[in-house]
């Protein structure tokens, strides 16, 4: 995640963090200047820097030449070859994408909504086949089914980081040009979907990061003068991450505060698996999304290991600030029933940002209690680059009302949808985990890039 933090006469301010690039500011990292009537619109001045710096522009289709190319559909459509063209670009490219990859209106409703297919399913039987031990000859004896049972849970180890990556093997031969829009499964005890988008995991993660600097920059003001073994773990806590940047000169300079911290709203139940979370909004400062969790995977040294699977595989979260979690769930149908089902369970950003909150609180294991395995992707370094590529440096043809072709950003279900593209050519390992303890200290050095006046902050 690029965040702009201005400079010290003009700082960003928080609003600006999280809010997504327009056009115009993409197209002004080629470094041509925007001057003149001739380039009073977008589509015009992206002609103008594929003249005068073709080094810069990065055309997403193949066989394409020109911008007049792609907008007049001389192209062949290749999503694997486009998807190596992004890997490859350099910081200071721009990548432009023909209109064949736009995916809005209906087409977006139905995929994020009503389609069964644009799901990537862990609990498929074709993903299951994917697991090591499977052996053609035991496929009597096994008579996988979709969805998960608690006896294949433990004969099979189902773990999240295991069925990920069965799941991604499951379609490294399958058509690119697929759409795709999340993975999912059915638990055992939920007869809904459960459903996981890789940029809101990558969203929820960065939610949790900026936390993080938050509480860096305020805990030692506000724990000053107090004693205690608890304040003092805190302050140990804050002294051993923060040596790792010049923090005396980056925090000042961050507009966060106590309101952008993650809070618990009550103590949990007695089994630690009920939890009730305050989460800052990514785009309104100031406001909060009210997190109800369920099921949450807490056990203890003695529960068994079947204990911890069947909660995570069926851990639910509430997201009371977003509207976006009430429009897709409960649009596809069941299985077999003509009504759609009104169990799913649709993660947001802000409740991915709450799950990782509470598996940090039981990082040391009080009193005994440990965090499972999440069902939550963690993007590595490799997508992370790719998904900051797609969001920071990708412009993609469209037409306005009059059929006039204009340039604007990537959709949230069309970064989605290339996110997929590249975890299926690159494959699970380069791409993808769901244990922190799994990442490269590169995969959480490029989450948080700071940049002042275009230029990256090195603190």
């Amino acid at each position: 995640m690029k965040v702009e933090i201005g400079n010290l006469e003009n700082p960003a301010s928080r609003k600006d963090y999280f809010r997504p690039w327009a056009p115009g500011k993409i197209l002004n990292g080629a470094g041509v200047e925007r001057k003149g009537n001739a380039m009073r619109k977008n589509i015009d001045w992206l002609r103008v820097i594929a003249e005068q710096a073709p080094d810069k522009i990065v055309l997403g289709a193949k066989g394409a030449r020109s911008i007049d190319d792609l907008v007049q559909g001389r192209y062949t459509r290749d999503r694997a070859s486009v998807t190596s063209q992004i890997e490859d670009s350099k910081n200071d490219e721009i990548i432009v994408l023909p209109a064949c990859y736009r995916l809005g209106g209906w087409d977006a409703q139905k995929a994020i909504a009503f389609d069964h297919g644009t799901l990537v399913r862990l609990d498929s039987v074709h993903a299951k086949r994917q697991l090591p031990e499977f052996d053609e000859t035991w496929r009597d004896e096994f008579d996988f089914t979709t969805g998960f049972n608690y006896q294949e849970m433990q004969t099979w180890n189902m773990t999240p980081e295991r069925m990920l990556h069965a799941a991604v093997d499951a379609i490294r031969d399958q058509n690119p040009e697929k759409t795709r829009v999340g993975y999912a499964w059915r638990s055992p005890s939920n007869p809904g979907l459960h459903v996981v988008s890789l940029l809101h995991c990558i969203e929820g993660l960065e939610l949790r990061l900026m936390q993080d600097y938050a509480a860096w920059k305020v805990l030692p003001e506000l724990l000053e003068g107090k004693r205690g073994r608890k304040v003092e773990q805190k302050l140990r806590n804050i002294e051993k991450y923060t040596r790792f940047f010049d923090a005396k000169d980056l925090l000042p300079r961050l507009d966060l505060s106590a309101a952008d911290m993650i809070e618990r709203q009550c103590r949990p139940n007695s089994r630690r698996r009920g939890w009730h979370m305050r989460v800052p909004s990514r785009s309104h400062p100031g406001k909060y999304h009210s997190i109800i969790i369920n099921n949450m995977p807490i056990k203890q040294f003695h529960d068994s290991d079947l204990y911890a699977l069947k909660h995570t595989w069926s851990v639910s979260a509430q997201d009371k600030g977003e509207s976006e979690q009430e429009y897709r769930e409960g649009r596809r149908h069941s299985p077999g029933r003509d009504t759609p089902s009104k169990q799913d369970v649709y993660f947001t950003a802000n409740s991915i940002a709450a799950l990782h909150s509470i598996r940090k609180i039981h990082r040391y294991k009080p009193a005994g209690w440990a965090c499972a395995d999440l069902p939550i992707a963690i993007a590595r370094e490799e997508l992370q680059n790719h998904a900051d590529a797609l969001r920071y440096r990708t412009v993609i043809l469209d037409t306005n009302s009059k059929r006039e072709p204009i340039v604007r950003t990537l959709g949230k279900t069309e970064i989605e949808d290339w996110l997929w593209a590249r975890v299926q050519l690159s494959g699970f390992r380069s791409c993808l985990t769901t244990r922190p303890q799994n990442l490269y200290s590169a995969d959480v050095k490029n989450m948080m890039q700071f940049y002042e006046e275009g230029e990256r902050y090195v603190a």
